[in-house]
């Protein structure tokens, strides 16, 4: 069984073309954080890409998978910044921003200027067409009085107005 969806509190990220097959998330994990285990019953047994686990800093914990090839999975939980003095703990804090940084580049492919680029595509894309066209929205009536109002207006001289055929 292969999971479709997401965990509800799992953040999707897009993997950068051909970055998954080149890349071992245990490793990125590891290397980023110190430490990784594998989680071999978080979903599905009979799924090709594991969930793994770790923890770093103000990270208590952070789970993550690739799902098909162009998707990371996160399922981050980190601590409550109330509970931060950053006065004493501003290192630690500089500490686990570079590590979630280097994590999510080794994993995605992608620095984070492009993965904020990315993030801020797929939001646009999911606004525009979750409006539809004016016709398609059944909210939304449009008078024959404004279409008429609104109309291109074109000059009596111009081409489209002439006899010879334009």
């Amino acid at each position: 069984m292969v999971v479709e969806e997401p965990p509800e509190e799992a953040q999707a990220y897009p993997v950068k073309r051909g970055h998954k097959a080149e890349t071992d998330l245990g490793e990125v994990m590891e290397e980023a954080f110190e430490e990784a285990n594998e989680i071999p019953d978080r979903e599905a047994k009979h799924d090709p890409d594991e969930w793994y686990q770790a923890s770093f800093g103000h990270i208590n914990n952070v789970e993550a998978r690739y799902y098909k090839k162009s998707t990371l999975w996160v399922i981050n939980d980190q601590k409550d910044p109330k509970d931060i003095d950053f006065e004493e703990e501003m290192d630690t804090v500089e500490e686990t921003r570079e590590a979630w940084n280097d994590f999510l580049q080794g994993a995605t492919g992608y620095t984070a200027k492009e993965r904020s680029k990315k993030m801020k595509e797929k939001a646009k894309a999911s606004r525009s067409s979750s409006l539809g066209s004016p016709i398609e929205r059944p909210d939304r009536v449009i008078s024959p009085g404004y279409l008429a109002l609104h109309r291109r207006w074109v000059h009596p001289s111009s081409p489209s107005r002439s006899s010879s055929g334009w």
